[in-house]
């Protein structure tokens, strides 16, 4: 590795959240910077591994599902001054000093988030409100994405205190009263919104190459197909799959359509009829027309060729 890695503050970001892992700690991950560099790779794999360990480990503990452990208890003022907390396992917050805002602990989206649900649960008249997945950030820098709900139990008295409880991300929690009309939908409250987004992206993005790559036999398909078995909606496999490849979902899986039928029309075995249908394209016309504008000749032209440049290797 480089000494120019060496000196980047994220490298030590990430040896940071690696001796967490050691010490069975999965609840860090490594902000993804612009960069796109050897490092955010790295970062990739760790929040990926810590998410993978995180969810086995949940599994071997749970006794009851009915009981869920709060990773963090914050009582906060309307202006967000941090009255008391409980975190026991120093996720967040270290030593006896607590932050003097809860601001200070959310990262830069989270907080923009956090403070536009927190207006809409003021101007609502329920007791508990679900903010969504936040990203806390640990003293070391690192995110610490929880699934948080505001308590209001002086909503009725003059006691102005809200409790906000941090969650697992996994964990399944259910409104105890009827939800609030401000409350969010449940796609809302997925963790697209979260800063460590990333990773959800990534797996989703390898959902989706999964998807397509089994898919290459089969009829060609639309964004709803694909939105479909992927579980998520059109506008955001759009968005991800072009983030992490750099062509749309539907240009990528043709031109791999496109780029499996040369192996076929190299080898001789099938008529030009008997590939179009074997790479989902209802007519030979249509795969024909799409073939020339990718690779500028027919597929007929394109096994004539071939077979042309092998005799004539042959023959010298």
């Amino acid at each position: 590795m480089s000494k120019r890695l060496f000196s980047d503050p994220r490298y030590h970001l990430l040896v940071e959240a690696l001796l967490k892992a050691s010490k069975g700690i999965f609840s860090y991950r490594i902000p993804i910077s612009d960069s796109k560099d050897e490092i955010d790779t790295l970062a990739l794999i760790f929040n990926n591994a810590s998410l993978q360990l995180a969810r086995m480990f949940r599994e071997l503990q749970i006794t009851s599902p009915k009981f869920l452990q709060p990773k963090i208890f914050i009582l906060i003022d309307k202006n967000h001054a941090i009255n008391s907390y409980f975190d026991s396992a120093g996720l967040i917050i270290k030593n006896a000093d607590p932050a003097v805002s809860l601001l200070q602990l959310l990262s830069d989206r989270s907080k923009k988030k956090y403070k536009r649900r927190f207006t809409l649960f003021l101007n609502s008249k329920d007791q508990e409100f679900d903010l969504g997945v936040i990203d806390f950030v640990s003293p070391e820098g690192l995110l610490i994405p929880l699934k948080a709900r505001l308590y209001c139990p002086g909503r009725y008295t003059r006691l102005d205190l809200f409790l906000l409880i941090g969650y697992d991300p996994e964990d399944a929690i259910y409104m105890t009263k009827t939800k609030a009309r401000s409350s969010p939908s449940p796609l809302a409250l997925k963790v697209i919104n979260s800063d460590s987004k990333n990773i959800y992206d990534y797996q989703l993005s390898e959902k989706l190459h999964r998807i397509l790559m089994e898919g290459l036999h089969d009829g060609i398909p639309s964004l709803g197909d694909i939105a479909f078995k992927a579980a998520a909606s059109v506008s955001r496999i759009k968005r991800v799959f072009k983030e992490r490849f750099h062509q749309s979902i539907l240009q990528y899986d043709m031109e791999k359509r496109l780029e499996g039928s040369l192996t076929i029309l190299e080898g001789g075995a099938m008529s030009i009829k008997q590939v179009s249908h074997h790479f989902g394209f209802k007519t030979p016309a249509h795969f024909t027309q799409r073939f020339k504008r990718h690779f500028g000749v027919t597929p007929s032209q394109y096994r004539k060729n071939y077979f042309s440049k092998i005799s004539e290797r042959n023959l010298g």
